[in-house]
């Protein structure tokens, strides 16, 4: 496969700049991309329709993160501390226009794109939380590939920004209306106050007691040298993410939230079927 790279810098500039800590939120999510090495990074490919534009995609890309803080963030590392989180007002962010012959595979050239940008981790202090690149065969742009630092967005998040677009005025570029919602230097600010952590302090109890109550059975016992104590078992079924959008859109809910009840159904139904010593297949 032969290909070219380019690289288009959008300019950006929205409303707010600021630095201040992690939310309990972010806190948790860096420190297990410290301990495990995982980049957490979210997103996908989106096969475009013939015909798309690439200044279409560019307009995309400022709207976004113009208008959403969390994408405008960077963190301040200070000696061995938890990082801080500093949002820009301004600044430049990367669109790659990855380029492929006539006769290439284009969904093979948007896996491998994906897959980087997946794999890499992001360089926090000085990357934007956002990816972004289009395959170009020829002339004609055929995908699409996103993906997102996790202290940024999360798959709700995504969802989020995905209807956000309809606030995108396409004649303009602008947002038609405001954007809404707590925003990140904002929530973690709450979350130091006496009402944020009286709030912490009681659904961490809440939890406890939740997760006291639970046979240690269901978890497999003890963890061992030749035991680890945690499993990570990988399932990818297009019928099973094609059922869980159909509950969502007749439930009005998230796929998230129907996966998270389908699992917790079938753990109370079945902790039998849940073996001392799991395996994956």
């Amino acid at each position: 496969m032969g290909s070219t790279a380019d690289q288009i810098l959008v300019p950006f500039r929205g409303e707010g700049s600021g630095a201040g800590d992690l939310t309990w939120g972010q806190q948790g999510i860096w420190k297990t991309m410290e301990r495990t090495g995982r980049t957490m990074n979210i997103g996908g490919v989106l096969a475009l329709p013939d015909g798309a534009p690439l200044d279409e995609f560019e307009m995309v890309l400022r709207f976004l993160v113009s208008r959403h803080q969390s994408l405008r963030t960077r963190l301040r590392f200070v000696d061995d501390a938890m990082p801080q989180q500093v949002v820009s007002e301004a600044g430049e962010v990367p669109l790659d226009v990855v380029g492929i012959d006539p006769t290439d595979d284009a969904d093979a050239a948007a896996e491998e794109l994906r897959h980087r940008y997946e794999f890499t981790p992001f360089d926090h202090a000085h990357e934007w939380p956002v990816r972004m690149g289009v395959i170009r065969r020829g002339s004609a742009l055929t995908h699409l590939v996103v993906q997102y630092g996790h202290l940024a967005v999360d798959g709700l998040g995504i969802e989020a920004a995905v209807r956000d677009l309809a606030h995108l005025d396409r004649a303009t570029g602008t947002a038609t209306v405001p954007v809404a919602g707590v925003r990140p230097l904002e929530l973690a600010a709450q979350q130091r106050t006496g009402a944020g952590e009286r709030q912490t302090a009681k659904s961490l109890r809440y939890w406890e007691s939740l997760l006291g109550g639970i046979p240690t059975r269901r978890f497999g016992g003890e963890s061992s040298p030749r035991q680890p104590r945690f499993w990570e078992i990988v399932c990818r079924s297009p019928a099973m993410h094609l059922a869980m959008r159909a509950i969502a859109a007749r439930t009005r809910s998230d796929t998230s939230h129907v996966l998270l009840a389908a699992y917790a159904v079938t753990l109370a139904a079945s902790p039998a079927a849940i073996p001392a010593s799991p395996r994956c297949w």
